[in-house]
């Protein structure tokens, strides 16, 4: 190399990577630019000028039939050698390397698939020893064994009618088909032994390196050899699809089935650039016949073209989907059925499976898919001084001090060119970021790139691990120069206006596409493999990918366990760090059992007892007060079972895996109808304790007057009152479901997963810029909910007799905001439905205003009769108004505890001073119940009653036992006791019963 450069070279390319020996006569490029302006070869094996040589060339693996054993060349090295079967010696390299070598008769190239072609055998004549006599020798006529063996009648008379035969290639006699003439490693004269070459082939099976593909010889299945692939004068299939192959660019031949595979076949990958790969099936994969791969997706091209590209012929295997204008042939398989196909906005269309796969195919459905899943390209931009070469960050930028002073972190000046390679003529770029370590989770593009490759992120590390080579991504980058990185290999730098080169591109591991340093780590994939995110930490990754690193999703780590789903799979918001259940805590599964069971318990009983005793009422006061008793306790009992079927939903049916199923519960029917059950319990509770205190305080002012007997005309006035409060109760749970008014109620749609543009529910407002970047523009008005669904359908071809993944799956409705499908109180200003809540609101809050006015007005009444009434009977009257003032000044603090914190909770949320959307859980089990449990005690002494005679009953139940017991004890001490001591003890135990 020294001597080269001496001669042809550069003084700063030690290697002579830029300059081409005279001695060399394959260059593969020429007129590049380089900084010395010189060539670049390609390698060769005795003369190494690059550090990356040809992909296409190939090592044998050493067969392990020979010994191998080293010793010195004529030059001095020491080099590997093998002793053949026949004694004769050979350079191991020459070995199995696919060119015959004379000096060794064939031997080199005869046993390189576990496998013999050809016999060995003693010499005939001239001289002794083993020889190896090759197919072409074989049955032609002439004595070459001692014992005649290749000329026998065994091995050259076919005998029997069933063993495969031929015309032999010299002598065109028919002679039978040996295993050991079949399945050559290499194309030579020598090694054919059938006239008709094709034969030769049939039933073959190679290793991985011998193996180019399979196909059908004369209907036989065989494995054909890599060298026959694109040789016109070796074609050997029947359908001839081992000779389709392409000429890209006039200077890379490749096979058809080479392209889109993932493996760059030609120098400057533009096979796997070609058109057809932006173009792949995401459902139709299968092993190419061509190629030693697994299954790998097709082009669409290949599907239905005529020609049997998969081994199994499934890529022909086509059916008719669609209609009219998106009728096509398509591949069904087991795991494949007919869908509808995405409309293209200027004509065509796509299939399902290829939307959102981050490769526009039909106009800008790729904008649709990132407005439709939230998703958008972050960027923590840089500013840019000196014409791109000084670049501050926003944090650092003179003036804006009180961003400075909160970080408390000093800037520092930075240099990056490229992490830890040497490339001449690099220009670095000075950048300015704070002195100590950053969080970089939360830094984009650019500046993530620069911040993590100078080692200022506490835990992220550096993407640029190598530089471009300076054939990455042909045809995208204009004005390359070429340069040297390390005296390795050459780089290309990108030349700045004032003279200055810098390399701004990162190539993707797949080496088809380059992108620019801010589209790295945006949480956007740019790279088809996507490699230009999957080692980046500031993002979350979904889970799903469809198959197909293209599908991928990135989401910021703020947005994991937000609440919200941003995954496809829900991963975002359902995995360790954030699980979910419908009540999250134990107190809460543990109060929603208690206070649900007592509420349900307690109430029933004070209905029953009610309805039991409401046909002794006499007095048309006494029949209101058990009516109403009756509604509140019934109310309660709806609260109470809605606690419990909440508690049975959550530790029974859903228990750990309701995160996942968590929009199954909450589109629900099931869900819809404990809100119901919910809304008119409480509702009706409170407007019967409403009329319940109006009553009591008319009838305490007129308490002066008997009260008339019950005739039919005031029970019709109960009833209606009932009735009243029933319907008015079932009214305001049922308005939010009546399909009138899903505009103002429906809180969002749920698209089946199939459809892939929108993740979980999806909200009206959502919705409207994916029907504008589809439609174009529209007038600046908010479309109704059908009109949105209408509008969406329409965007697919609705072929009827298919599952149209276009309509929505169900409707996430009023009571479905929450786990605990409670009546929506919390909502914001944008909500549709907050004029019908804040209305509810306004009514509940009215009716504990006037429940308080009337018990306290009811109190100060009674106060002031008692004080008129002298003696023992006003004694008696001020115990009973003490104790009514109790339950009075309780009734109102409950009422307190339960509407006016949740009042005040619901306007601090409306006005957005905090998020109150995860206190659900806790006002629905503990807050709004607390009347659910204390009213049965308040408003009916049944129950306190009840407790009261539990201390006399047990001793009733349980005073005979213990005198019994006491006896029994007695007998048995004075059995064991002496008489002395067992009188004293006796006098102790009635000493202490006396006591007791």
């Amino acid at each position: 190399s020294s001597g080269i450069n001496a001669e042809y070279g550069c003084d700063n390319d030690t290697y002579g990577y830029q300059a081409c020996h005279e001695g060399l006569e394959h260059l593969r490029y020429s007129g590049i630019k380089a900084v010395c302006g010189a060539y670049v070869c390609k390698e060769i094996p005795d003369i190494r000028l690059c550090k990356e040589g040809d992909t296409n060339i190939s090592v044998p693996e050493k067969p392990n039939t020979h010994d191998w054993l080293t010793k010195e060349s004529p030059d001095g090295d020491i080099e590997s050698y093998v002793t053949l079967k026949s004694g004769n010696e050979i350079r191991a390299d020459l070995v199995c390397d696919g060119e015959l070598n004379k000096k060794s008769i064939f031997e080199d190239e005869a046993e390189c698939n576990d496998k013999l072609i050809g016999m060995y055998c003693n010499r005939y004549r001239y001289i002794t020893g083993i020889l190896l006599i090759v197919p072409w020798y074989i049955c032609d006529g002439y004595k070459d064994c001692d014992n005649n063996e290749d000329e026998s009648e065994d091995t050259c008379t076919v005998t029997d009618q069933s063993q495969p035969s031929c015309k032999h290639v010299r002598t065109g006699q028919t002679v039978p088909i040996h295993d050991y003439v079949q399945c050559p490693t290499m194309l030579a004269r020598e090694f054919i032994y059938c006239d008709d070459f094709r034969l030769n082939f049939i039933n073959c099976s190679y290793n991985s390196h011998w193996k180019g593909g399979e196909c059908e010889i004369y209907g036989y299945r065989s494995e054909i050899l890599k060298v026959m692939i694109c040789d016109p004068d070796w074609q050997v299939c029947d359908d001839g699809i081992d000779d389709r192959c392409f000429n890209l660019d006039g200077s890379c031949k490749v096979h058809k089935h080479r392209l889109c595979d993932g493996v760059v076949d030609c120098k400057d990958g533009i096979d796997e650039n070609d058109s057809k790969c932006s173009h792949m099936s995401k459902i139709y994969h299968c092993k190419r016949k061509m190629g030693i791969k697994d299954a790998l997706p097709i082009p669409h091209q290949w599907i239905n073209d005529g020609i049997e590209d998969c081994v199994d012929g499934s890529d022909e295997k086509e059916t008719t989907c669609g209609q009219n204008s998106t009728e096509r042939a398509v591949l069904l398989r087991e795991d494949a059925k007919c869908q509808n196909a995405f409309i293209c906005p200027l004509g065509g269309f796509i299939e399902l499976s290829d939307l959102c796969d981050g490769r526009d195919k039909c106009g800008n459905e790729q904008k649709i898919c990132t407005l439709s899943r939230n998703t958008k390209r972050h960027d923590t931009p840089f500013v840019e001084l000196e014409q791109s070469l000084i670049r501050k960050m926003s944090y650092c930028v003179q003036g804006i001090e009180n961003i400075l002073t909160l970080k408390q972190d000093k800037c520092i000046v930075k240099q990056f060119a490229f992490p830890e390679h040497d490339i001449f003529g690099l220009t670095p770029i000075d950048f300015n970021i704070p002195e100590a370590k950053q969080d970089c989770d939360f830094i984009y593009g650019e500046s993530y790139v620069y911040t993590s490759c100078v080692n200022k992120c506490k835990n992220s590390t550096c993407l640029l691990e190598t530089p471009p080579s300076y054939h990455d991504c042909p045809g995208q980058i204009e004005h390359r120069i070429g340069t040297i990185v390390d005296n390795s290999f050459l780089t290309f730098v990108t030349p700045l206006k004032n003279k200055k080169f810098v390399i701004n591109k990162f190539v993707c591991d797949d080496k088809t596409k380059c992108i620019e340093y801010s589209r790295l780590c945006d949480l956007v994939q740019d790279c088809n493999d996507g490699s230009d995110e999957k080692h980046c930490t500031n993002h979350f990754a979904c889970s799903s990918s469809q198959g197909s690193t293209l599908s991928k999703t990135y989401i910021p780590k703020s947005k994991l366990c937000d609440g919200v789903f941003d995954c496809m799979d829900l991963s975002d918001e359902c995995n360790e760090n954030c699980p979910k259940e419908i009540l999250q805590s134990l107190y809460l599964k543990v109060i929603s059992i208690g206070i649900g069971g007592l509420a349900f318990l307690a109430n029933l009983l004070i209905v029953l007892k009610n309805i039991f005793y409401i046909r002794k009422c006499r007095t048309s006061g006494s029949l209101v007060n058990k009516a109403m008793i009756i509604l509140i306790s019934a109310g309660d009992f709806m609260i109470g079972l809605y606690l419990l079927l909440i508690a049975y939903e959550d530790l029974i049916v859903y228990s750990s895996s309701y995160c996942k199923r968590q929009l199954d519960w909450l589109v629900s029917n099931m869900c819809a109808t404990i809100g119901v059950l919910s809304t008119i319990g409480s509702q009706m509770s409170l407007f019967a304790m409403t009329v319940l205190s109006m009553v009591r305080l008319h009838g305490i002012q007129g308490s002066l007057r008997v009260p008339g007997p019950i005739n039919i005309v005031k029970v019709l006035k109960v009833l209606s009152i009932v009735l009243a409060i029933i319907l008015v109760s079932t009214i305001i749970a049922l308005l939010p479901l009546a399909s009138r008014f899903e505009d103002y109620f429906v809180n969002g749609i749920w698209y089946p997963d199939e459809l892939k543009l929108f993740v979980g529910t999806t909200k009206k407002e959502a919705m409207q810029p994916v029907l504008e970047a589809y439609y174009g523009r529209m007038k600046k008005t908010t479309l109704s909910w059908k009109l949105s669904i209408e509008m969406l359908s329409d965007m697919f071809s609705n072929d009827k007799e298919y599952k149209d993944y276009s309509k929505p799956r169900a409707n996430l409705h009023f009571f479905g905001n929450d786990g605990v499908c409670l009546f929506k109180y919390f909502v914001t200003q944008d909500d549709p439905q907050k004029a019908f809540v804040w209305a509810i609101l306004i009514v509940n809050f009215v009716c504990f205003l006037f429940i308080s006015f009337s018990y306290i007005v009811i109190g100060l009444i009674s106060k002031s009769s008692s004080n008129s009434v002298a003696g023992a009977q006003n004694n008696e009257l001020n115990r009973r108004n003490k104790r009514m003032n109790r339950r009075i000044a309780i009734i109102i603090l409950t009422d307190f505890c339960c509407w006016v914190p949740f009042i005040v909770v619901c306007g601090f949320h409306y006005f957005e001073i905090f998020d109150a959307t995860t206190w659900y859980s806790l006002f629905s089990m503990l807050i709004l119940p607390i009347n659910s449990v204390i009213n049965p005690f308040l408003y009916d002494d049944f129950l306190t009653t009840l407790l009261s005679t539990l201390p006399r009953l047990y001793r009733l139940m349980f005073s005979p036992v213990m005198e019994a017991t006491r006896r029994v004890w007695n007998m048995v001490k004075g059995y064991m006791l002496p008489s002395q001591q067992q009188s004293g003890e006796l006098e102790n135990v009635d000493n202490a019963e006396t006591a007791l």
